[in-house]
């Protein structure tokens, strides 16, 4: 069975602001392995139109990195599921809209085969999933900075989660890398 695994990065104190996160060769690497297995990107509309804006052009950029061209084509390749209830239409290749979070839509796509289902960045979609006790495991991905504000990861979450810790990385940046799962006593809380 496939897994809905929420992946973001975020600084020390829990906020996600994209202009502080490091994006050197090594996370791009990593990020490029995680999109490559990926049966899915799900996102909400807001982060949609950030990588629609960029990513499909960059296929074509000669002057970008070769660790920013993978992750590119990466991407691209990935369906891609958009969660929105304003967009009237979706044109980024492999795309389908979808207008709301259903857990019964979730959990059918979940038994299909495939990679796991990646929330990539974002709080709003996220925070939905989180709620409906519909993410299987958490990446994160925390940055050596402190902003004391911003947009929180953790505020607006209404149920309390105990997690078990899988895995940790640290990366040459000092980014370092949490990977947990729900505990399976917690996702039979929320259902």
């Amino acid at each position: 069975m496939r897994k809905v695994i929420y992946s973001t990065g975020l600084t020390l104190d829990g906020f996600i602001n994209h202009d502080e996160m490091i994006a050197d060769e090594e996370l791009h690497a990593y990020h490029t392995g995680t999109m490559s297995e990926a049966g899915a990107a799900l996102m909400g509309r807001v982060t949609y139109q950030l990588m629609a804006d960029y990513w499909p052009t960059a296929l074509t950029d000669p002057t970008l990195p070769p660790d920013m061209q993978e992750f590119a084509r990466a991407l691209d390749a990935v369906p891609k599921i958009v969660f929105s209830r304003t967009l009237k239409s979706v044109d980024w290749n492999n795309t389908t809209l979808m207008r709301e979070v259903d857990p019964a839509a979730i959990a059918a796509m979940k038994q299909e085969p495939g990679g796991d289902l990646m929330i990539g960045s974002g709080v709003r979609l996220a925070h939905s999933f989180i709620n409906l006790g519909l993410v299987d495991e958490f990446r994160l991905i925390f940055n050596p900075t402190i902003l004391g504000g911003g947009l929180s990861l953790f505020e607006g979450l209404t149920n309390r989660i105990a997690l078990e810790l899988l895995r940790t990385r640290t990366f040459a940046s000092g980014v370092v890398l949490l990977e947990y799962r729900v505990k399976p006593q917690e996702k039979e809380n929320h259902e």
